[in-house]
């Protein structure tokens, strides 16, 4: 099975941010739920989107389980818009000193 990644895609568990924020939960000795990153952006891309073939190819999921689990979650378009706004520079510089 070919399991190749179309250019501009990043699979889940491949971000770039993932190493900063679980040092950030570490150093704050909050661990957060459970994939909760992964959900997060699951809920917000699919309600950005619309689109839950999209979605289920960046999480690394089947269209019918992110339809069935992340569907009309998240309704106001100001909290979908706020959500893409975060930023983990911070943490960055935080995490550092």
């Amino acid at each position: 099975m070919d399991r190749s990644v179309p250019k501009g895609i990043v699979r889940a568990g491949d971000s770039p941010h993932r190493p900063t924020v679980a040092r950030s939960c570490r150093r704050h000795r909050n661990p957060g739920p459970k994939n909760v990153l992964r959900h997060s952006f699951c809920s917000y891309h699919l309600a950005d989107r619309k689109d839950e073939n999209l979605t289920a190819v960046e999480a690394g999921n089947s269209p019918a389980m992110i339809f069935n689990h992340y569907r009309a979650l998240i309704r106001r378009e100001e909290d979908i818009t706020a959500f893409w706004a975060l930023s983990l520079v911070g943490a960055n510089a935080q995490s550092s000193t």
